[in-house]
Formats: structure tokens, C-alpha cells, sequence
């Protein structure tokens, strides 16, 4: 559902903010390195910690999700920059919506035409900046924030 996507990406931008004011690129923002948790509402970055560096400083490594996900114009510098945590952000919403590309997204009714475009959009020069483009987005998408339930549990992933 795109209001469970909707509040997963506020919750990682969110973190990327947070990211970008102490320096630091994850890198590796994917499936497998974002934990979400419907009982507690959060989303944490529990894995992919070894390809973080600090803001500018030169990329040893990335995952190859990584490099398929970010423009190159964005990976010419092989520079730490908080721009790949944000497209890696987008990738993700794009890949939980079932369309990895985000070529379908525009038609697809169930996703908010300004959610689709700001998926479809680059991020903006900051974190903050790009926050406070998100959450025009959600809001003209979505509406007021209000909290929908997810009924998902562990035992419903993890049997």
C-alpha cells in the first residue's frame, strides 16, 4: 500500500538528515540493510554499515545495487555525497511499490501523482531540502499525516 511506503521513506529521510548533519553516507540504503518495524511505527538502518564513510571523502566500495541505482553523473566524483543515500531512498519506495524503474508509477492510480513525481524526480541539494520536498509531496499525495496501521507481524515475515 503506498501509505505504508509513504511513511517508511519519511522515516528513512529522515535518518538520511540526520546522516547528512553528522557527515556521514550509509550507501547502502536496500531490503536487506532497513529493518521496519509495524509495531513501533520506525524504520532503522541495521545493516550495510561497512560501506559508510564520511561526507567527501573518497568511495572505497559500494554494492552493486548501489552503483545501479545512482546516476552517474552522482558516482563521476567517487566522493561520499548525501545525494546517494537519497536516490537509494527512491530506488527503495520504487522497489516496494513493484516498479524498480519507476516508468509505470505515473499511471498506477493507488500511488498519489505527487508521490510518483517526487520518485521520479532527483534529490534535492541537501537532505533537509529534500525532506522538506518530500513532505510537500506526501502532503498534497496523502494529505494530513494519520496513522494507518500495517497488519503485519514478525511471525508473518519470519515463519
Amino acid at each position: 500500500d503506498p501509505r505504508h511506503v509513504a511513511w517508511i521513506v519519511s522515516g528513512l529521510s529522515s535518518l538520511v538528515c540526520y546522516l547528512e548533519w553528522a557527515g556521514i553516507m550509509h550507501g547502502a540504503i536496500a531490503p536487506d540493510t532497513v529493518f521496519v518495524s509495524p509495531k513501533h511505527h520506525s524504520v532503522a538502518l541495521l545493516g550495510g554499515w561497512w560501506y559508510a564513510a564520511h561526507t567527501g571523502d573518497k568511495l572505497r566500495a559500494l554494492p552493486q545495487r548501489t552503483l545501479n541505482a545512482v546516476p552517474p553523473i552522482v558516482m563521476d566524483a567517487k566522493r561520499a555525497a548525501c545525494a546517494v543515500d537519497q536516490e537509494l531512498i527512491r530506488q527503495l519506495a520504487r522497489e516496494m511499490l513493484g516498479d524498480p524503474g519507476g516508468t509505470k508509477l505515473l499511471r498506477d492510480k493507488s500511488v498519489p501523482t505527487a508521490f510518483a513525481l517526487w520518485l521520479s524526480h532527483p534529490p534535492a541539494s541537501s537532505a533537509y531540502v529534500d525532506y522538506c520536498n518530500w513532505e510537500m509531496a506526501r502532503e498534497a499525495g496523502f494529505g494530513p499525516r494519520k496513522f494507518v496501521e500495517l497488519q503485519v507481524s514478525s511471525d508473518d515475515i519470519y515463519r
